[in-house]
């Protein structure tokens, strides 16, 4: 089997190194991933381990000019750590070989080697391949195509032949290579002397992302147009300008998404933990908030929500208050009215925003599914919905009851019951099993729990006095 590791392919290197190409300099170590992924670690154990040592030796050699970019010396340290871990799962296999073991494997390696440089420019190859075939056929034949949104560019993929299919592997591999998720597909053929992506519909700023993508790919800047299947929209990527990054079509929902974040900032920032958890809760915020202001929402989803597991200290509301002859006229904190209806608006809102998010998860999960496993994998998704339970109306209840009582004092025994409630709830939806799906998935980044924990962790703070 040829080894395909994540962190030990050479496209998702190539990629972090044109984007920090003033900091990586050193092309050994993209050319050592190219080789070692042309290696067979079944039938030549030694020429892989070797492949290995070389691996491990660039990359030790790229930790310290990179140390300063935080995303370069994290997948480093990621390629250090699987190149060794494969080492050990390799050296009991490998033998002291004959001399003309030896010269065999040199053959291979050396084989190897020529064919990971040819490997190193499949992209470049692959794409002017089939760019020759759509000018040549001069619009009388076209290509199936799929691109990806990603970043610092767009990945782009044609199908072999006219007859060819976009399918999941398609889709697979340019997720492996740029880890996006989202796709556009269609077909291109050559129109008005230009390669003419055909698509329905068009998405903002397709053209030019498209124009760059080959650019970066081949080396050759090449005129490229987009339009629908009618021709009614017609775009040039040289002249198509500069659209929001939400119309590129990523996460349309990304200023929603970075306000929930926030609002769970700010609400993790209230939360009190024990002494020890001072320092840690300190550097986790800020961390997250750098993140969210790199519009980096998943990473920063995951590294609040390992905060919490590993913390857990729920807001513990304060006990009620003993009316005396200078609190009689009620505690100076008390919530207003519109506090009470904001919240039960708040509780509605934060769950039609989760059913909303497991909605578009479900709806992206089956859009990868193969159809002939789709109705099997429907069943098991709807699993998906239960995080919902977890979220008891009983709540309004308790609010509307809180609101409308007239004895102050009992007022803030009822703030308290509500308080103590949404804090039993925010502890069953942290822990519940489906939690980690709900922020960690391929399939891209959803507003399931933020919106939730950050609407029951305000109830808390509001209502606990």
């Amino acid at each position: 089997m040829i080894m395909s590791e994540k962190h030990l392919t050479e496209l998702p290197w190539k990629v972090l190194a044109v984007k920090n190409k003033d900091k990586v300099k050193d092309p050994a170590l993209q050319k050592a991933l190219a080789t070692y992924g042309k290696l067979d670690s079944k039938k030549m154990p030694t020429a892989t381990l070797e492949c290995l040592d070389t691996i491990i030796e660039q990359a030790t050699k790229l930790k310290k000019p990179c140390a300063g970019v935080e995303e370069l010396a994290e997948y480093l340290a990621e390629i250090l750590k699987e190149a060794n871990k494969q080492k050990q799962a390799l050296a009991p296999f490998v033998n002291a070989p004959s001399a003309k073991e030896e010269d065999g494997a040199k053959t291979k390696v050396e084989d190897a080697q020529g064919d990971a440089e040819e490997e190193s420019k499949d992209f470049k190859v692959r794409l002017l391949n089939s760019l020759t075939k759509i000018k040549t056929a001069q619009g009388e034949q076209s290509l199936p195509f799929v691109s990806c949104v990603a970043k610092p560019f767009y990945g782009v993929l044609f199908a072999k032949s006219s007859s060819e299919t976009i399918g999941p592997k398609h889709k697979e591999f340019l997720t492996e290579q740029t880890k996006g998720t989202k796709f556009t597909v269609g077909t291109c053929l050559w129109e008005a002397e230009a390669y003419t992506f055909v698509v329905d519909p068009v998405p903002g700023g397709l053209g030019r992302k498209l124009t760059e993508a080959l650019k970066e790919f081949t080396g050759v800047k090449h005129r490229v147009r987009v339009r629908d299947s009618e021709g009614k929209v017609v775009v040039d990527g040289d002249t198509e300008p500069e659209v929001e990054e939400k119309e590129e079509g990523t996460d349309p929902g990304k200023n929603k998404l970075e306000t929930e974040l926030r609002q769970r900032l700010d609400g993790l920032r209230k939360q009190p933990v024990d002494g020890p958890y001072e320092q840690l809760k300190t550097q986790v915020l800020g961390k997250a908030d750098d993140l969210v202001k790199q519009g980096r929402y998943p990473e920063a989803t995951a590294l609040l929500d390992q905060y919490v597991k590993k913390v857990a200290v729920p807001i513990t509301p304060k006990p009620p208050v003993t009316a005396t002859p200078e609190t009689a006229k009620g505690p100076s904190s008390a919530p207003k009215l519109s506090t009470y209806m904001n919240a039960i608006k708040q509780w509605k809102d934060a769950k039609t925003a989760g059913a909303n998010g497991i909605f578009k998860l479900k709806t992206a999960i089956l859009n990868e599914c193969d159809p002939e496993l789709k109705q099997a994998v429907e069943a098991k998704i709807n699993e998906i919905n239960g995080i919902l339970a977890v979220l008891d109306d009983a709540i309004i209840a308790k609010i509307q009851a809180a609101g409308s009582e007239a004895d102050e004092e009992r007022q803030v025994r009822r703030n308290q019951e509500v308080a103590k409630f949404a804090n039993t709830v925010l502890g069953a939806l942290r822990k519940h099993p489906l939690a980690d799906v709900m922020d960690n998935n391929p399939f891209g980044a959803f507003a399931i729990r933020s919106p939730m924990e950050s609407m029951l962790t305000k109830l808390v703070s509001d209502f606990g006095g």
